[in-house]
Formats: C-alpha cells, sequence, structure tokens
C-alpha cells in the first residue's frame, strides 16, 4: 500500500513532464550558478591588471618628487617633506 501511494505521488510530481518532451530540467532542484574562475583569481587578475596599469604614473610622480628634493639644497625641505611621507 505505501509503495503504491509512493509511486502515485511520484507520477503526480512528474506528470508534466510528458507533454514537456526535449525540454525537461535534469533536476527539480533550483541549481546556483557556478562561475567559471573564482572570486580569488579574479581579484588576482584585477589587481594585476589594474596595478600594472599604474605603475608608469606611480614612477613618473616618483622620479620628479626626486628630481624636485634633489634641486632644493634646502635641508629643512627635505626633512619636513619626508615627515610628510612618511605619515
Amino acid at each position: 500500500m505505501v509503495a503504491k501511494q509512493r509511486i502515485r505521488m511520484a507520477n503526480e510530481k512528474h506528470s508534466k513532464n510528458i507533454t514537456q518532451r526535449g525540454n525537461v530540467a535534469k533536476t527539480l532542484r533550483p541549481q546556483e550558478e557556478k562561475y567559471p574562475v573564482g572570486p580569488w583569481l579574479l581579484a588576482l587578475f584585477v589587481f594585476v591588471v589594474c596595478g600594472s596599469g599604474n605603475a608608469p604614473i606611480l614612477w613618473r610622480c616618483v622620479r620628479e618628487l626626486w628630481k624636485l628634493i634633489h634641486s632644493i639644497r634646502s635641508s629643512t625641505f627635505c626633512f619636513t617633506l619626508a615627515l610628510i611621507l612618511l605619515m
């Protein structure tokens, strides 16, 4: 008796699939989306791409700052600038 009831319940649950021939999902459970790339790998990729893009700008600023420090021979200015950069 229990087996017949279980079969009847399964038949009712899956009866709509008969009319959907070829369009039936493999499972009735909701599937979560899977991404081809993990979040850590994506973050690393963005970090490398953005970092490599900003490197020339950073080096240019450092070079110009270095020229400025060497062009001004005032030790007070250099000391103050060093304190500002360290903060």
